[in-house]
């Protein structure tokens, strides 16, 4: 019965990863469709066909080629360790600030005892976490991100990225940005705690933590 709910489990896992796949990647991938058919037909049109458009195409391959790379190197995994999503973090949050002029990243690291976590949590701790470097690269206009992994020994952890950038108010509304509401909804598929505090001209801090009940 024990090796049944086990592999039950690892199925449940897998299905859930799939469905990220076509959520998530099948989204950005039709995104990057409709804007390439929306350039091809508007090539004998200025107002149409503009370098902000192939940024747009740009960007979002790029995020959608670094998507699948986790989604695949999670699926390889029963167990994924804190260490080893922590790096995962640094690497793709550097490729991040590249772009991005005068940039620096600073890496703090309270990493006392390694923790694990199922596929399907590490992905969305990666996918909440990724947002919140990016929206710190690309949106905050910041030179600063600041990234801080702790863990303890009974188990708990946390994550938290910070910014020193323009800020923006967490009471409002903002049309086509979905990415706050999705956070959010990762932390709560994988019971962990989100707090995201910003406030104009003073930057934004996002903390994810887990702690055992």
């Amino acid at each position: 019965m024990a090796l049944i709910g086990m592999a039950k489990a690892r199925e449940e896992e897998r299905s859930r990863i799939a469905a990220e796949l076509h959520d998530n990647i099948g989204t950005q991938l039709g995104f990057i469709s409709r804007k390439i058919d929306i350039y091809r037909s508007g090539l004998n049109d200025a107002k149409v066909v503009s370098p902000l458009m192939l940024d747009e195409i740009n960007i979002a391959s790029r995020r959608t080629i670094a998507d699948l790379r986790e989604t695949i190197w999670t699926l390889k995994k029963e167990k994924v360790a804190f260490s080893q999503l922590a790096d995962r973090l640094k690497v793709y949050a550097k490729k991040q600030l590249e772009d991005v002029e005068n940039a620096r990243l600073e890496i703090v690291e309270e990493i006392l005892h390694d923790v694990s976590l199922s596929p399907v949590d590490s992905l969305n701790v990666f996918r909440i976490i990724q947002e919140s470097v990016y929206n710190a690269a690309v949106h905050s206009r910041g030179n600063l991100v600041s990234m801080k992994f702790k863990t303890m020994e009974n188990g708990e952890w946390s994550i938290e990225v910070q910014d020193n950038g323009i800020g923006f108010d967490t009471s409002l509304d903002y049309e086509n940005h979905y990415g706050l509401e999705n956070m959010k909804q990762r932390a709560g598929e994988s019971d962990l705690k989100i707090r995201i505090e910003s406030e104009k001209t003073k930057g934004t801090v996002v903390s994810l933590s887990f702690k055992d009940k």
